[in-house]
């Protein structure tokens, strides 16, 4: 018996250049693609191509000779140079999308981007460099946004606008230079669905916004970013230097530096925070000079050095009815008229965990700690606990103090409060019960506790001795 096998195969993939220069080539990419079938390859020679394409259910590649000699220019009128429908899958390598004249990108629904080795240059044009709609993502691979917006206070996200369901993954990627009037580079849209923004090794530096989000606006969205850079972010009238609004951040071992609000955060504003790992330094504030919060957030294994606020919490600042976890960081040389460190109003509980505080300064109250909920809402269930920590050398002015704890329910446990500058080492308001003991108290000029609640320092374990600091 004779058996017939028959194989079918797909057509393999063309490659079609696109080289001026060359007669045996295509002239342009318009002409390419009148030639191209799904899964094709379009090979862009050096040099400059004119591009205002709509694209629709189709599979393509766009390659470049190199981002430094493959230049893609957007025409003008046009919507964007790749102007998806639905259904396509795009794939952009070793090029540049001049986008001065029109948007880079636009997605419609169900579309899936992957770009590698691409720089998006907007040209300060009045449009986002990209644009992706619901149900579609985004990843990319060594990709720069620069120069996206005008600064306009109308235009949102402007190198890259995420709506509704849209998913965006970038590696070891860049956002320079971009302004818009909120959310200088990125802004994630709440439409029918979350957005969701996915970093690693990511460098957020020079980018501006009117109002809130200097780099990044999350409105009912998610960001989860590792490993990631904000540098320089500016936001001009409101919160969130790098980062604002009512989002999600998650943040595993980011680095926020000199980033500026003229609200509250000068690097995250009214963001629900999960930190881990991160340093915040030279950050500035109205309020809240590295973070301002407005939800329940947790910060661990934290660096906050050199941060400021013009008013409260030189690094962080809260006011409403939250919950925050704080464990295992550090405080050194932030600044502010009020908790050098942390400002704390008016919240449900904030516990504090394992934290060295260092050279803290408030030129009121609270050289490193301002805690207080007397009178609010929260204060007969409040919880203010600062357990295995260590609050050295906060500077106050005579009638202040390094820490003020006041209202609500107090717990202090295996913490040393000592050399106070100026105000004392701890003033213990009018609270409803307080729970201190197995604590260190040593050289505050002041006095060691002050306030309408007294403490027997000669009992519970209490040492008034000096804790013989050595060098790490």
């Amino acid at each position: 018996m004779l058996l017939i096998v028959a194989i079918l195969t797909a057509p393999r993939a063309a490659t079609l250049t696109v080289d001026p220069a060359s007669a045996s080539d295509y002239p342009d990419i318009e002409t390419a693609l009148l030639d191209a079938s799904s899964g094709d390859i379009i090979s862009l020679s050096a040099g400059s191509h004119s591009m205002c394409e709509y694209l629709n259910e189709v599979q393509l590649s766009f390659v470049g000779a190199g981002t430094s000699l493959t230049t893609v220019e957007v025409t003008s009128p046009c919507t964007a140079g790749f102007y998806l429908g639905t259904g396509v899958e795009l794939t952009i390598e070793d090029l540049t999308v001049d986008a001065s004249a029109a948007s880079a990108i636009y997605m419609s629904t169900d579309n899936d981007v992957i770009a590698t080795d691409v720089i998006f240059d907007g040209g300060q044009s009045s449009s986002q460099c990209a644009f992706i709609n619901v149900l579609s993502s985004f990843t990319g691979t060594r990709v720069e946004f620069n120069n996206c917006g005008d600064g306009s206070e109308y235009l949102e996200g402007a190198a890259m606008y995420l709506w509704g369901s849209a998913e965006v993954t970038l590696t070891d990627s860049s956002f320079r230079d971009n302004q818009a009037g909120k959310g200088g580079a990125v802004f994630l849209n709440y439409f029918c669905g979350s957005p969701v923004l996915t970093l690693d090794e990511v460098t957020f530096e020079n980018n501006f916004a009117v109002n809130d989000g200097g780099a990044i606006y999350l409105e009912s969205a998610a960001v989860y970013s590792s490993g990631s850079s904000f540098i320089n972010n500016t936001s001009q009238d409101g919160s969130g230097g790098a980062i604002g609004g009512g989002g999600y951040l998650e943040s595993i071992g980011d680095i926020f530096t000199g980033n500026t609000a003229s609200q509250r955060g000068g690097a995250i504003g009214d963001t629900q925070l999960n930190i881990e790992g991160a340093r915040f330094s030279d950050n500035h504030a109205d309020s809240g000079g590295a973070l301002a919060l407005s939800y329940g957030s947790v910060v661990s294994g934290s660096v906050f050095n050199d941060n400021s606020a013009s008013t409260s919490g030189g690094a962080i600042d809260y006011s409403s009815s939250i919950t925050f976890e704080l464990s295992d960081s550090l405080f050194c040389a932030n600044t502010a008229a009020q908790g050098g460190a942390i400002s704390g109003e008016d919240y449900l509980s904030t516990i504090l965990t394992q934290l060295r505080f260092a050279h803290n300064e408030a030129s009121r109250r609270g050289g490193s700690l301002y805690l207080n909920v007397e009178g609010s809402t929260t204060e007969a269930i409040s919880q203010t606990e600062l357990r295995q920590s260590t609050v050295f050398g906060s500077t106050a002015p005579a009638a202040g103090e390094g820490v003020l704890l006041t209202g609500g329910n107090v717990v202090i446990h295996n913490t040393l409060l000592t050399h106070t500058d100026a105000g004392a080492g701890l003033h213990l308001g009018s609270v409803l019960s307080a729970d201190v003991s197995h604590s260190g108290w040593y050289a505050n000029t002041g006095g060691d506790v002050v306030g309408t609640t007294s403490i027997d320092l000669t009992t519970d374990g209490h040492v008034q001795a000096d804790p013989l600091y050595v060098a790490a």
